[in-house]
């Protein structure tokens, strides 16, 4: 329950400072009072801000089609085998992921280090080709929302990424000197001309259609 706590308390202010930065901005409108999936105008088009981490669903959509393991957790189990490092097979697959890439990360041993090497190469690869190529995971990002949340408004995702160690992506949503200059530079710089922002995507064989963007904030 603390933990929880902790987390929503964390999430609700860093999101609201995030949102902040963007209201800042000369070239945003916020909204006077509370509108439904609406957080500000950017250009005459709402948008609804979601503040999120490179999402795990999609990591492994990537992997399956490198014909790897899907889960991470299960690769690094394979390997902690085959290298004779010790694992607690009992623990949750998050919480084990962090125990598996924490000893794969301080091993002395060259060949698990160089697995390791590879491991990481293979997230940041998968990271790098989506922030080149965004409108895949746009159409995931809708596509896989939760029934119970399921809207088509317009959304601006901001995706914060630590390439060199993706469990500590959450630590990025305090770096408010990082975001700023991210934010600012993306706001100064992006062309937000509806043809290029219209998405189309489909659930249940339903098809819709929402403006939307991303920015990737990567360390």
């Amino acid at each position: 329950m603390k933990n929880f706590v902790l987390a929503s308390w964390y999430n609700n202010w860093t999101s609201i400072i995030i949102e902040d930065i963007f209201k800042d901005h000369e070239r945003v409108l916020p909204t006077v009072g509370q509108i439904k999936q609406v957080d500000f105008f950017i250009d005459n088009i709402p948008f609804d801000l979601k503040v999120t981490p490179f999402p795990k669903g999609f990591m492994e959509d990537k992997r399956r089609e490198r014909k790897l393991l899907i889960k991470e957790v299960s690769e690094l189990k394979k390997a902690a085998k085959k290298f004779e490092i010790c694992f607690d097979e009992k623990r949750n697959d998050d919480d084990l992921l962090i125990d598996l890439i924490t000893a794969f990360s301080e091993s002395s041993i060259q060949k698990v280090k160089d697995f390791y090497i590879n491991f990481v190469n293979t997230r940041r690869n998968i990271i790098l080709e989506t922030v080149q190529k965004p409108h895949e995971l746009l159409r995931w990002l809708y596509e896989q929302q939760g029934k119970q949340r399921f809207d088509a408004s317009n959304r601006l995702f901001l995706i914060v990424v630590d390439t060199n160690s993706l469990e500590d992506s959450w630590k990025l949503k305090r770096d408010y000197t990082l975001l700023k200059d991210k934010i600012d530079k993306y706001l100064n710089t992006r062309s937000f001309n509806k043809d290029e922002l219209l998405l189309t995507w489909s659930v249940d064989n339903n098809e819709y259609q929402s403006y939307a963007d991303v920015l990737f904030v990567l360390k």
